[in-house]
């Protein structure tokens, strides 16, 4: 039986570099322990259509 992992990805949605670094270590770790797992990325921040007139 196939395992299905939700991962919320914190570098949608941000410019946080440090996010994007944490993330890509999470699924390296994740892939060498459940190889045969599907991941589900879903993202944790919410992204701002409305833009800022200055």
């Amino acid at each position: 039986m196939t395992k299905l992992i939700t991962i919320w990805d914190t570098s949608v949605g941000t410019l946080n570099v440090g996010d994007e670094i944490i993330n890509e270590a999470v699924k390296k770790e994740l892939s060498d322990i459940y190889q045969d797992a599907t991941n589900l990325y879903l993202q944790q921040h919410t992204i701002s259509l409305v833009a800022e007139v200055v």
